[in-house]
């Protein structure tokens, strides 16, 4: 696939609930959130989330709290503009044991 004049898109929903779900961002879209208060997060993720990217607050502050509220899902928090990253754990996998076999003799 290849995109000409790409664009970043970003989605505001209205409602902070497991609803944002529904929404599912491809090709440079991404869901945006700004909460009032960081313990809202809870009524927003589920176990589909995977990544939750975050501006304005520590990152071991933001772990806490959603390891606190008993969210399942959420395999990596990490700073905006790093979501892609890519490391040997992906998803809660690791990588190069899903992608590799073992040859016995």
């Amino acid at each position: 696939m290849h995109f000409k004049n790409f664009n970043l898109v970003t989605v505001k929903p209205k409602k902070f609930n497991t609803e944002i779900e529904k929404i599912r961002p491809y090709n440079g879209t991404f869901v945006e959130i700004n909460l009032d208060n960081i313990k809202n997060i809870k009524k927003i993720i589920s176990k589909k989330c995977q990544t939750i990217t975050y501006y304005g607050i520590k990152h071991n502050e933001l772990k806490n709290i959603i390891i606190k509220s008993g969210t399942l899902g959420v395999d990596r928090i990490v700073p905006v503009g790093r979501a892609l990253d890519m490391s040997l754990v992906w998803d809660g996998k690791d990588l190069i044991y899903s992608l590799s076999r073992i040859i016995a003799n």
